[in-house]
């Protein structure tokens, strides 16, 4: 069974087709997939759009942040850049060039590839996300 996620990230939403079926799925038709299963998908939606959009806004780097499971200050010391600057890029305050963006894709890349860190932090309970698909 094939399974296709819809992702919003920011200004942008991304079909991924990737998964080649959902952890479960329910009686009734809901598709239950594990944390890891998401934030791969969510890692893979900021992938496609930090690399295929020119440059992106505040909003979609927060989501790049964000799947890769990073704090403001995390990034600000991974970009060698003060934490208030991350900020006011997340909210479109200032600007932030090309270089930031590439920085960040190659960082989600390495991740999703298993290159470097380790895996996103677990939630603190045994939980699943409930999807429901049409």
């Amino acid at each position: 069974m094939s399974y296709t996620h819809t992702t919003k990230v920011g200004r942008f939403t991304v079909t991924d087709g990737g998964l080649s079926a959902p952890a479960r799925t329910l009686d009734d038709g809901t598709h239950v997939l594990s944390y890891e299963q998401v934030a791969e998908f969510e890692r893979r939606a900021a992938i496609t759009v930090l690399r295929d959009i020119e440059l992106v806004q505040g909003e979609e780097l927060k989501f790049a942040r964000k799947a890769l499971d990073m704090s403001q200050p995390e990034l600000a010391e991974y970009l060698g850049v003060a934490e208030a600057t991350v900020s006011k890029w997340e909210n479109n305050r200032e600007a932030f060039k090309r270089p930031v963006q590439l920085a960040l894709l190659g960082l989600l890349e390495a991740v999703n590839h298993g290159a470097i860190l380790s895996p996103p932090k677990q939630p603190s309970s045994e939980q699943d996300f409930h999807l429901r698909v049409a």
